[in-house]
């Protein structure tokens, strides 16, 4: 029984206020502040703000600006152009100037006539190639000196009885046989088989150690058995 009349009390009174909410003047919400700038601009604008602790402070008046210099003229502290000099003076002058005075002193001579020019660059041309070629011929190719300036290529024995040295000999028989040996000493034969088909590095390894080896127990047995016939000469 008691909800019942709170029930109603409370629905009386929504009634009641719903009443009164429609008898009086309804008032537009804006959500935008376009309306109210419009009507406070029809409005009387408010007086401005005063702070009172600064309110007797008055402005200081402005000082009016200082006129500004006049510019002088131009015209009056430029001095004033001479006189012209008389008729009879200039008359004077251009009948005493020669057209000589004003020629240059070296005249363009490149395209007159007067002083024929032949240039022949042909002749020019093969007297340079000429000495430039009589300059590096030689005879015999021995007589250059000998500059290591490029890698050599090969293996050269030169055939000359004067000035023996590595890569010379006095005959041919001496020659071919010193070729021989330089090749056998450089393995050229060895490096011909081993270059033709591919070597894995496991076998290019092992068979670069065993070669190591055995050249060094060669080495070793030949200065052994040097030392030994040493020694037997000596009566050991």
């Amino acid at each position: 029984m008691r909800h019942v009349k709170m029930a109603a009390s409370i629905r009386h009174g929504s009634t009641m206020l719903r009443r009164i909410a429609m008898q009086g003047p309804t008032s537009a919400r804006c959500f935008t502040t376009s309306t109210t700038n419009l009507a406070d601009r029809r409005g009387p604008k408010p007086a401005p703000r005063v702070n009172p602790l600064i309110g007797g402070i008055q402005s200081k008046p402005q000082e009016p600006a200082a006129p500004a210099p006049a510019k002088p003229d131009i015209q009056s502290i430029l001095r004033p152009p001479p006189p012209p000099p008389p008729k009879s003076a200039s008359n004077a002058a251009k009948h005493s100037s020669s057209p000589s005075d004003n020629a240059p002193a070296h005249t363009y001579s490149a395209t007159s006539k007067a002083l024929p020019f032949e240039l022949d660059v042909t002749s020019i041309l093969s007297t340079k190639a000429a000495d430039y070629g009589r300059s590096l011929q030689q005879e015999d190719p021995l007589t250059r000196p000998r500059v290591r300036s490029a890698a050599a290529t090969g293996r050269t024995i030169f055939v000359r009885a004067a000035q023996p040295g590595p890569n010379s000999a006095p005959t041919v028989r001496s020659a071919l046989a010193m070729l021989g040996r330089l090749v056998k000493n450089q393995h050229v034969k060895n490096k011909y088989h081993s270059q033709k088909a591919h070597e894995r590095p496991g076998l290019k390894r092992k068979r670069l150690r065993s070669e190591r080896w055995r050249s060094r127990f060669k080495d070793g047995f030949c200065a052994a058995y040097a030392r030994v016939h040493e020694l037997r000469k000596q009566g050991w």
